[in-house]
């Protein structure tokens, strides 16, 4: 009797991640009218990896939610990793929103990284391993 596939939870997932709160300024980026690309806020991680980062922060106008999953607003990161002297910088696309406190536009975002030069990947891979071996 051989398992059955259900049975089997198979992880897509590209790059490990872990649980880690890491400081965030971003800006919002697209030829929207009402987006303001030289505003940056403040957020935090809940958890990164190679790939991408789950976003804890604000999304200023909830209308750029659509725009954000349809990829017409694109976020520009800086990642202050623990220990790091310089932030880990990319763009990123949207994968998923959640809202976390509508009253507050405070959103959990999982963000894939679109553009990172390959260095700063490394950085981040270097990061979580070092974290995994502690």
């Amino acid at each position: 009797m051989s398992p059955s596939p259900k049975h089997f939870h198979q992880e897509r997932r590209e790059f490990i991640r872990v649980k880690q709160e890491c400081a965030v300024e971003y800006r919002f980026l697209g030829a929207v009218e009402s987006v303001d690309s030289d505003r940056s806020y403040e957020g935090v991680t809940d958890n990164i990896s190679g790939g991408g980062l789950k976003l804890i922060g604000t999304i200023p106008n909830p209308d750029w939610v659509p725009l954000l999953l349809l990829g017409k607003v694109a976020l520009a990161v800086s990642v202050r990793l623990p220990g790091e002297a310089h932030p880990v910088r990319a763009m990123t696309r949207t994968a998923w929103i959640e809202g976390v406190d509508p009253g507050t536009h405070r959103f959990l975002v999982g963000l894939r990284f679109r553009e990172i030069a390959p260095h700063e990947r490394e950085r981040i891979i270097q990061f979580i391993i070092r974290k995994q071996l502690k």
